[in-house]
Formats: C-alpha cells, sequence, structure tokens
C-alpha cells in the first residue's frame, strides 16, 4: 500500500479531494493521511500530489495496518484489572526487538478496556501515529530526543489523527524544546536514555521549571516509582505519574494499584497513577 502522508494545508485539501473523487483507491483516510491501494491508478494518484505539492506531500510504500495477531487473553485480562484498580490511562509498549511488544496489545487494551491507551515506542515515522489511532489508541509518546525539532510537525500529525500525544523530556534544553513547540502534555522521564541510570531529582527540577514558565497543561513524572514515599518529591508538581514495572510484577494489579493509589491520597495528590508498559 501507499501512505500518502500531507504537512501543509494546500497539501491536505487536494488529498481530500483525491479520496473523495476516487474512493475506490482508498484504503483509509487518517485526516492529513491516506493509504491507497498499490495500484498503477492508487500510484498515479500520489505522484501527482508528490509532483504538485513538492516535499509537501511524502509517499511511502507500507504494509496494511490493522493486521492483528490474536493477542494473549492476559493482555486484555490485565487491562480491566488496572481499570478495576483506579488507573487514569494505560501506556502499551509496541516495540518488538528490544521489549518484546507488540501492536495488536494496544489493540487489545483499547478494545479490553474503557480508558484512554498509548502507543509507547520509539517513534521515528509518521506511520506509527497512524499505526496507532488505526488501533484505537488515545495517545502516542513522543520522545524529544529521538524526534528533536521535528516536534512540532509530529504533533500537529498526532493531532490531525484525534491522538494526543505525551512529549517526553530529560533536560531543560528538551524542556524548553517541548514548550516552545505547544505540548499540551509533557513527561519527565527521570532515566538517562544514554545510561539508563535513574535520578528521581530529574522530575521534580524540570516540572518546576515548567510551571515556572507558565506551562498550564499535563505534567507526568515518570521511570523510578514503585511507592508512595517514591512520589513524595513531585506531589504537588506532577498532575500523574507513569508506573511500570513494580505494578506489573506484583502479582494482583488491581491490588497493587489501589495500595499505591490509597497510600499517595494519604499524603496529598494531584491525579491518580498512569500504569506504564506492556500489560502482562
Amino acid at each position: 500500500m501507499l501512505l500518502v502522508v500531507t504537512y501543509a494545508r494546500a497539501a491536505r485539501q487536494s488529498l481530500r479531494n483525491v479520496c473523495d473523487a476516487h474512493e475506490d483507491c482508498v484504503v483509509r483516510r487518517f485526516g492529513r493521511a491516506a493509504l491507497l491501494r498499490e495500484t498503477e491508478f492508487g500510484a498515479f494518484q500520489a505522484l501527482r500530489l508528490r509532483e504538485k505539492h513538492g516535499g509537501d506531500v511524502q509517499v511511502e510504500q507500507t504494509a496494511a495496518f490493522n493486521e492483528f495477531a490474536d493477542a494473549p487473553e492476559r493482555v486484555r485480562a490485565a487491562a480491566r484489572a488496572y481499570e478495576a484498580g483506579g488507573a487514569a490511562a494505560l501506556s502499551v509498549l509496541t516495540e518488538p526487538r528490544h521489549f518484546g511488544g507488540r501492536l495488536d496489545h494496544l489493540r487489545a487494551v483499547a478494545d479490553a478496556s474503557g480508558l484512554p491507551a498509548m502507543r509507547k515506542e520509539f517513534v521515528v515515522h509518521p506511520a506509527q501515529l497512524a499505526e496507532a489511532a488505526d488501533a484505537g489508541a488515545a495517545a502516542a509518546l513522543l520522545i524529544v530526543a529521538v524526534v528533536g525539532p521535528r516536534l512540532g510537525a509530529y504533533l500537529d500529525y498526532a493531532h490531525a489523527l484525534g491522538l494526543d500525544a505525551l512529549v517526553e523530556v530529560h533536560d531543560e534544553d528538551e524542556l524548553d524544546l517541548a514548550l516552545a513547540a505547544g505540548s499540551e502534555i509533557v513527561g519527565v522521564n527521570n532515566r538517562d536514555l544514554r545510561t539508563l541510570a535513574v535520578d528521581r531529582g530529574t522530575a521534580p527540577r524540570l516540572l518546576r521549571r515548567a510551571r515556572d514558565a507558565g506551562f498550564g497543561g499535563v505534567l507526568v513524572a515518570e521511570s523510578g516509582y514503585a511507592a508512595a514515599d517514591d512520589l513524595a518529591d513531585v506531589l504537588g508538581l506532577a498532575d500523574a505519574a507513569l508506573i511500570g514495572t513494580s505494578l506489573a510484577g506484583s502479582g494482583d494489579l488491581t491490588g497493587a494499584l489501589r495500595t499505591l493509589l490509597a497510600a499517595v491520597a494519604s499524603r496529598g495528590t494531584r491525579a491518580p497513577a498512569q500504569p506504564g508498559g506492556r500489560p502482562s
């Protein structure tokens, strides 16, 4: 199939016109993008858009979306257990090579739970956002260290697909870029991506910097949180916490999350936890 992605209003309108006039060659539409059948006519339409709008249109071959293998029932069960425990949202790993994630897990979680589900992945191409939307995600993770100055374009495309974006930062420079790009949800990761070391002093420092800069959106503290005491320094600063390993390895997802939330509430907090990682 051919993935056609537009980056300007005129190009987007031309793509809409093509889709409206030639529905037989359209597989799926995603706001600023569309999947066209890889036929001579589909290729002709895609290349004509590219010729007309130049760099404002990107055309790539891609595999069909939504061709999921059956996800294990334990993934659906985990999503329901987190929901019963009081989770605000679910973060689902889909990166297969290093973390064993699968895109069909995202679809399963979105179907099994009424909670918003986020695609947790190293997003390096707009097609991954289209995949997330097609799999039923409500949001996708955008890591500033990965997308860099292209963040604004990725945010625009995510929003055009109806997705929220959790924009992840690790230091002051990345935070400033995230704020300048108009991020609405910012996550501060305590884990250094280069060394994998965790420093829980990172989140309170950068969360405070964001508020001092006038950021009025949602702030999320990430990595290194297993117990209520671990969250003490971000209470009153973070709106949510992304918590994964400690809950996933507890043996009782619902009970562990309820216990954690109760302990945090007794200390005073602004929002419930968001379980992270792949439900298992």
